[in-house]
């Protein structure tokens, strides 16, 4: 079941706005096995989705384990997969993968986070940041994990969300979705306040820890959120050439600790031919 979206553009009537591309976010719960449990399992549900829909854009958040990236990669020969490490180290740095339905080669960069000085010890050896994958005509898709105000406040979390902000000054055509660990109003509320750089997209609820029966023991170790305070996934765009005709929280099958998040694009002539 997908919710219905809170918020929802006509489809457009100009013909220069025909080009569709759907998208897909997922933060992945896919830590070291000493953090979380049964990865492999919910990692296959979520194959088993990406191959029967296949949308044009993946975002995946919390892939921690190379090894589970070079699976999925291996599985999924109908994208490019972008991963904020090095394919050959045991960590993928940054937990990000970045799936594109492309057949060229696109540069991409990761770029992380200053880490909290203080806060939990998962949180410390974590390298979250913003993977960036851009093609040559211009178009910018990135892929984001903040940092869990819990670790030093809600203002260091606010300071990593504007400087994603900031790419909005650096690439036209761009494409962000992520967790943010934080409320799409305070979201909202920080894009307008720098000026409004991006259209953030609203969505439901996104996270909330009860629902993933599968920590172990049958034990959450984090502390649910609920209503508002929980809407911390979505989708942002910026540029005249890309509009977010759809956004929804998706609920089933059950992949993680967050729901999944749909949408779908449209681009404009001067950008809907690149390969990405």
């Amino acid at each position: 079941m997908v919710e219905q979206p809170t918020w929802i553009e006509a489809s457009p009537t100009d013909l220069a706005m025909q080009e569709s591309r759907t998208v897909f976010l997922l933060n992945a719960w896919s830590l070291p096995l000493w953090l979380s449990y049964r990865n492999r399992p919910r990692q296959k549900k979520l194959v088993a989705h990406l191959k029967k829909h296949v949308p044009d854009y993946v975002f995946l958040q919390e892939m921690w384990c190379s090894h589970d990236v070079n699976w999925l990669e291996k599985r999924l020969t109908e994208y490019q997969v972008f991963r904020s490490g090095q394919k050959h180290q045991l960590i993928n740095m940054g937990g990000l993968v970045t799936l594109i339905k492309s057949a060229k080669v696109h540069e991409s960069v990761f770029e992380p986070f200053e880490k909290p000085q203080g806060g939990n010890l998962d949180e410390m050896h974590a390298g979250k940041g913003v993977l960036l994958v851009t093609s040559s005509s211009g178009l910018t898709v990135g892929n984001t994990h903040l940092y869990s105000p819990g670790t030093d406040g809600a203002v260091f979390t606010e300071t990593q969300f504007r400087k994603i902000l900031e790419r909005g000054e650096v690439y036209s055509q761009f494409i962000m979705a992520g967790d943010y660990n934080l409320p799409f109003k305070r979201r909202a509320a920080l894009n307008e306040a720098y000026g409004s750089p991006f259209k953030i997209f609203e969505t439901n609820t996104t996270y909330d820890s009860v629902i993933n029966p599968l920590t172990r023991k049958r034990v959450n170790r984090f502390v649910g959120n609920s209503g508002e305070r929980s809407a911390i996934d979505g989708l942002m765009v910026r540029g005249d050439g890309i509009k977010l005709r759809y956004s929804g929280v998706f609920r089933t099958p059950l992949l993680s600790d967050h729901y999944g998040v749909v949408g779908l694009l449209s681009l404009n002539n001067s950008i809907r031919n690149i390969s990405f």
